[in-house]
C-alpha cells in the first residue's frame, strides 16, 4: 500500500515532491493504489517509484520522469504524458499507457 506521506506530498505538487526527492535521494518511494485522480505533477521526478494499480485517471504528467518506475495495473485513463520519460517503466496492464 502507499507511503501515506509520500501521497501527501506528492499531491501539494511536483515542486515540493522534487525538493523532498532531491533531499530524501535513497528513499523508496511506495505508491502503490495511491488515490492520485486528476493530479497536478509536470515534471515530477517519479524514478523507480511503486505506482502499483494506482489511480492516476487525468493526472498531468507532462515531463514526468518515469524512469523505471512500476505502473503495473495502473490506470492513466485521460493522463497528459507528453515529454514524460517513461524509460525502463513496467506496463503490464496498465489502463491508458502509452502503447
Amino acid at each position: 500500500m502507499a507511503n501515506q506521506k509520500q501521497v501527501y506530498l506528492l499531491r501539494r505538487g511536483s515542486g515540493e515532491w522534487n525538493r523532498w526527492r532531491s533531499s530524501h535521494p535513497k528513499s523508496q518511494i511506495h505508491l502503490s493504489h495511491a488515490p492520485l485522480r486528476l493530479a497536478i505533477l509536470p515534471f515530477a521526478n517519479l524514478t523507480r517509484a511503486n505506482l502499483t494499480r494506482a489511480n492516476l485517471q487525468g493526472a498531468d504528467l507532462d515531463q514526468a520522469n518515469l524512469e523505471g518506475a512500476n505502473l503495473t495495473g495502473a490506470h492513466l485513463t485521460g493522463a497528459t504524458l507528453e515529454g514524460a520519460n517513461l524509460t525502463g517503466a513496467q506496463t503490464s496492464g496498465c489502463i491508458g499507457c502509452p502503447g
